[in-house]
């Protein structure tokens, strides 16, 4: 995960996140569970994290499930 999420201003890491969080939903539809299934699960724990800083806790737990079933 990028360290400058963490260190800029809160209104940059509130764009950079919201930025990952894009990609990292994007990158799902390459990083299928059957094609690509480590970095599949890597994607989902990435997400879960940022949906955590997000305080969207329900989707956190959601990427946090299908990780572990995948």
């Amino acid at each position: 995960m990028n360290i400058f999420l963490f260190v800029s201003p809160l209104k940059e890491r509130a764009d950079n996140i919201e930025s990952a969080i894009a990609a990292y939903s994007a990158a799902l539809s390459v990083y299928t569970s059957s094609a690509f299934g480590e970095n599949h699960a890597e994607t989902l724990f990435n997400l879960g994290i940022l949906y955590q800083h997000e305080k969207q806790f329900h989707s956190a737990y959601n990427r946090f499930l299908i990780r572990l079933n995948s």
